[in-house]
């Protein structure tokens, strides 16, 4: 299953907020897999401009809302303090990458085996711990390249059957058990309108 949604900005290739989701599932003979992932990019900038953008065409409800929401922005950022907190935050976009794995299969690698991308973490300099050693989560932080200001955070979460509280480890029997999840977030100067 699938879906795209997006409410709309003040001009077109500008929207306040777009999100996609995917989910996948797979039923083996030994077990289970399923996963997650969700895409949200927002851009409080443009609903900043949609507070003065002019009257959305009739019947469309969605710049009706898109305008509500630019509205209730720009009266919020009559106050100083406000403004002041709120500044870099309109001059970026804000992407958020969120997946999650779970598998009742058994895997050679455990739950460090549901990482996503480990070609592309490692590009990055990402290395994470795929021995028992690993923390159940670990998190990085550091800046975007491109020769534009921004910052990049990811942090990644796993578990095992042996991890889980005794009682959610009984119900499911003698299947194993394990979840990997990561989460991404950018957030860098805006780019224009296309």
């Amino acid at each position: 299953m699938a879906f795209q949604a997006e409410l709309p900005g003040p001009a077109a290739g500008s929207p306040l907020l777009q999100i996609s989701v995917e989910i996948a599932e797979k039923t083996e003979a030994d077990g289970a897999r399923m996963r997650l992932r969700a895409h949200l990019r927002t851009s409080l900038g443009n609903a900043a401009i949609t507070a003065t953008a002019a009257s959305p065409p009739r019947g469309s409800i969605a710049r009706a809302l898109a305008r509500g929401i630019g509205r209730t922005l720009g009266n919020a950022l009559q106050r100083p303090l406000a403004r002041a907190l709120a500044a870099p935050l309109l001059e970026h976009e804000i992407n958020t990458w969120f997946e999650v794995q779970i598998s009742t299969e058994p895997l050679d690698g455990g739950a460090a085996a549901l990482l996503p991308a480990p070609e592309r973490l490692a590009r990055l300099g990402i290395v994470p711990r795929t021995d028992g050693s690993a923390p159940i989560m670990e998190s990085w932080v550091g800046e975007t390249g491109g020769g534009q200001p921004g910052f990049a955070q990811l942090s990644l979460l796993r578990l095992a059957r042996d991890q889980l509280p005794p009682r959610l480890a009984s119900l499911l029997g003698s299947r194993p058990f394990q979840l990997a999840a990561a989460v991404v977030n950018v957030i860098e100067p805006k780019r224009p309108p296309k």
